[in-house]
């Protein structure tokens, strides 16, 4: 069993309240700013199945595009996560 003290406890709120607070500005941020779509994503969006078609072919040519690179585990670890 894990014990917190009750210092511990009492700032926790406060840390996340931060991160609360500016993704809630982003979301707004975004809302406000850019809430459109273009032509492109219109017509994706009226056939849903095109991602289906669409997803393989783009997630292959990225890993090969990427199957050549080699970095540092730690930057590909925090990279891919």
């Amino acid at each position: 069993m894990r014990v917190i003290s009750i210092g511990r406890r009492l700032l926790q709120p406060r840390e996340s309240l931060p991160s609360r607070g500016s993704v809630s500005r982003l979301v707004v941020l975004f809302r406000q700013k850019w809430n459109r779509q273009g032509r492109l994503a219109k017509g994706l969006a009226a056939n849903p199945c095109t991602i289906f078609l669409l997803h393989p072919p783009v997630i292959a040519s990225i890993v090969s595009a990427f199957s050549t690179v080699a970095l540092y585990p730690l930057v590909l670890a925090t990279w891919v996560n």
